[in-house]
């Protein structure tokens, strides 16, 4: 076979590349080749990585509808509840070993907070963006009820890298609802705590979005279960996500996965609205009165926000 020499003459190769009479691997040119697409990388535009995102509210305000919905987004991975946050702060109710967790016992390392979330932040961002590109997706979301509230938290974890989604129910449905499901490791059994604490995320959610109301979005619940398909179409706008008719067929889909969530999704579905005006029905008239009087005023400013606008109508 009729050989070539390279540029120091004492190398046969072949024509096209190959292998040569020494048996080592030699392709013409591909110094050449590997310049020229080392140079087109670095030149050429850089993908953006859209934020990750947030979703809160309170417990029984349709944060699992949300998630799952969200999760069946060909771009979005949202898992169940994996209370990172959570356990970063040691927000557990009556926890024995609260004491021996790392999340506290590594506060005794000369750090400041702040450092510390910072550190948790970029490893978990890590972690859930891996997990997310596994199944071949974009970008990831955080559900919790407490997110609202962690939100300080999630800015020092993750700066301004996020965006965040409340969602809001009638307080008198809320709490009715909480009252069926207990969330005794969660919440308060009485329901001027749990009031207070309702209270709290609504607060610390408006004022996220007073400070930061490009990353900011409120979601009434009503509405998305009323008229699912415009809601979804202006969230997803906001987002940055293509619009997407499947999301309601994949909610109940069993990819969504299991974890710590509504136990009653699987028992669902689809979107239905059997739980609207369930306070009204299941609450005596004292606690709709004492609910309607301490969050009132703040609902309709929460429903304000999100577009929406009716008030409680307590009996």
């Amino acid at each position: 076979m009729a050989h070539r020499f390279d540029a120091r003459g004492d190398r046969p190769v072949r024509a096209r590349g190959g292998r040569s009479v020494d048996g080592a691997w030699v392709w013409a040119g591909r110094g050449l080749r590997v310049a020229i697409r080392n140079v087109w990388r670095r030149s050429a535009p850089k993908r953006e990585t859209p934020p990750p995102i947030l979703i809160g509210g309170f417990y029984r305000s349709g944060t699992t509808l949300l998630r799952r919905l969200l999760d069946a987004h060909p771009e979005v991975h949202c898992p169940p509840e994996l209370k990172f946050m959570r356990d970063l702060l040691g927000e557990y109710r009556d926890d024995p070993y609260g004491h021996l967790r790392f999340s506290n016992t590594c506060r005794a390392l000369p750090l400041a907070e702040s450092e510390r979330l910072a550190i948790w932040g970029r490893a978990y961002a890590e972690l859930r963006t891996r997990a997310a590109e596994r199944l071949g997706k974009r970008r990831w979301a955080d559900k919790d009820p407490e997110n609202a509230r962690y939100l300080p938290y999630w800015e020092q974890a993750l700066g301004s890298n996020f965006v965040y989604v409340h969602l809001v129910r009638d307080p008198l449905d809320t709490l009715a609802s909480v009252r069926e499901m207990g969330f005794e490791k969660s919440l308060p059994p009485g329901l001027a705590e749990q009031v207070a604490l309702w209270r709290a995320n609504a607060e610390a959610a408006l004022q996220f979005r007073e400070r930061a109301p490009e990353r900011a979005s409120v979601l009434s619940y009503e509405a998305l279960v009323k008229r699912p398909g415009p809601t979804l179409e202006a969230l997803l706008a906001w987002l940055g996500l293509e619009p997407d008719d499947s999301l309601i067929q994949g909610l109940t889909d069993p990819a969504r996965g299991r974890g710590l969530e509504d136990p009653k999704i699987d028992r669902t579905s689809g979107i239905h609205g059997e739980g609207l005006g369930r306070g009204v029905r299941e609450l005596d008239p004292a606690s709709q009165a004492f609910i309607a009087t301490e969050l009132g005023a703040l609902y309709l400013d929460l429903l304000r926000a999100s577009g929406a606008a009716h008030s409680i109508r307590a009996r």
